[in-house]
């Protein structure tokens, strides 16, 4: 898969994490924040695809499943703690992904 982000397997652990976050609250009376949670499995689906292609492929599958049936509420940890397996416990962001590339064009619009 071919993505326009660097990699970071950091970033997509927090975004999965957020992910499980919005679930909850679909699930506790913020019915719309679902489709926020679709949008941060679909960020982890891209920061990590070109570091294990698998791990994203299943990520798709997830996020259409949950696109198409509202009663489905995966839980990611299992993925967070194979992507942690595979890269090691975070010490943050390594600095290649987009946060530094936000902050570059931050510094460039002052």
């Amino acid at each position: 898969m071919i993505t326009a982000r660097k990699p970071c397997a950091h970033c997509a652990k927090k975004h999965l994490s957020q992910a499980m976050v919005l679930l909850d609250e679909s699930i506790n009376g913020y019915p719309e924040h679902r489709w926020m949670a679709v949008g941060h499995v679909a960020e982890a689906e891209s920061e990590i695809a070109g570091l294990y292609p698998d791990v994203a492929k299943t990520l798709r599958g997830v996020r259409k499943a949950m696109d198409e049936d509202r009663d489905y509420f995966p839980d990611f940890l299992p993925v967070i703690l194979e992507i942690d397996g595979r890269s090691g416990p975070s010490k943050g962001c390594d600095g290649g992904c987009n946060i530094a590339s936000r902050r570059s064009i931050a510094r460039r619009t002052r």
